[in-house]
């Protein structure tokens, strides 16, 4: 008889195969989870590195400052209060992105979420 796959392994095979990037981030503002999407958004595999490196170098520092703000009181919302983002892939290019913070309290093994749907 065949063994079937774990509900986490369903899971992760579910997400990654969405067209939707999702990225994964522990609440010190580590990468801990990409989908394919997402690898494919951000040009490589960002796990275990700081999210603040996909942010654009000219909005880092207020980033890490909007990250703990939302640590703070973690509400389902999208984020950028209607402005244009950006993100920084590998190759230096920017993009533009829309995302969006789950609301679930995030520990070391269930990481916030922000969902980031490719264009």
């Amino acid at each position: 008889m065949r063994e079937l796959p774990s509900l986490p392994e369903l899971v992760v095979a579910g997400f990654d195969s969405l067209p939707v990037a999702i990225i994964g981030v522990i609440p010190k503002g580590i990468v801990g989870y990409m989908n394919d999407s997402a690898r494919s958004l951000v040009g490589g595999d960002r796990i275990g590195q700081p999210v603040d490196e996909i942010v654009p170098e000219s909005a880092r520092r207020g980033h890490h400052a909007h990250r703990a703000k939302y640590g703070e009181n973690p509400v389902r919302r999208p984020m950028g209060d209607g402005r244009a983002l950006e993100a920084q892939p590998i190759d230096g290019d920017l993009i533009l992105f829309t995302v969006g913070a789950q609301n679930r309290v995030p520990t070391a093994d269930r990481p916030r979420t922000a969902r980031w749907p490719v264009n």
